[in-house]
């Protein structure tokens, strides 16, 4: 080994390590640097705003969904109805989604329980993370 191979191997080790940490890499495992997760998908809401047993009503993708707190959990519904699309309201003595139009009911699960609806209302991916609820899909 000549006296000069030394110095430059660490040299090179050198630069490596600086060009990595500067990429955002650190030299020893060349793990990726840190940074907040990506948000699950479009915040709608604060949780803190959905009271219990209740429906809360945004708009996404320019349609009305219903979220529907049970704990620390939201379930999203369509706030459309699945018979001629009108939009839906709460009934909370009933604990149903009723539809003024045409009468029909569906459950805090979008199943229809009276008609003339017969399709069950779709379904949303509701993600609660940092007190936000955040719709995905």
């Amino acid at each position: 080994m000549s006296s000069e191979s030394v110095p430059r191997r660490d040299a090179i080790r050198t630069l490596a390590g600086l060009a990595a940490t500067a990429s955002g890499l650190t030299a020893v495992g060349c793990s990726p640097r840190t940074s907040p997760p990506p948000q699950p998908g479009t915040p709608v809401a604060p949780l803190i705003e959905l009271p219990e047993g209740a429906t809360y009503r945004v708009i996404y993708r320019d349609q009305p969904v219903l979220l529907i707190r049970e704990g620390r959990s939201v379930r999203a519904l369509s706030g459309l109805c699945t018979h001629e699309s009108c939009e839906l309201g709460w009934n909370s003595d009933q604990r149903l989604i009723r539809c003024p139009c045409h009468g029909s009911a569906f459950d805090p699960a979008g199943k229809v329980v009276k008609g003339p609806a017969t399709e069950p209302l779709p379904v949303f991916e509701a993600v609660v993370r940092d007190g936000t609820v955040f719709l995905v899909g």
